[in-house]
């Protein structure tokens, strides 16, 4: 099999110190392969975020190695991880609000009015925020 794109071995992210550390993340381990999608699922505080954010280089794992394409994250500069969320990940958010939002904006819609790729538009889309976010 090919190596994957994102490799995970033994991660673990540990937040404060002294009397009582909080571990959110302990020896995560996961390899995802080019053209794979992945949803990463689970209970609230069970450390989706956190594992998100060490995989979309915006924190780093308190031990373990993080490899994207072959190389080792922890040892990126933080220009090289800055190119990587650039260039290479995005995020969905779950977050109820953001969902309701796009949900009332696709809804309000007529199927003529969605874009289409290849069909020039006369203007850009606007979004009603006056009634509110729910």
């Amino acid at each position: 099999m090919a190596e994957p794109l994102l490799s995970l071995k033994g991660i673990t992210r540990t937040y404060g110190s002294g009397d009582t550390p909080q571990t959110v993340l302990d020896n995560v381990s996961l390899d995802i392969h080019p053209g794979e999608m992945v949803a990463i699922m689970g209970a609230s505080g069970s450390g989706k975020s956190t594992l998100m954010n060490i995989m979309g280089c915006l924190d780093t794992a308190t031990s373990g190695t993080y490899l994207f394409a072959g190389r080792d994250v922890s040892q990126m500069s933080p220009d090289e991880r800055a190119a990587l969320r650039r260039e290479h990940f995005g995020f969905i958010s779950s977050a109820n609000s953001c969902l309701a939002i796009t949900m009332r904006w696709a809804l309000s819609r007529s199927p003529a009015s969605m874009p289409h790729p290849g069909r020039a538009t006369g203007g850009g889309f606007r979004i009603d925020w006056s009634s509110g976010w729910g």
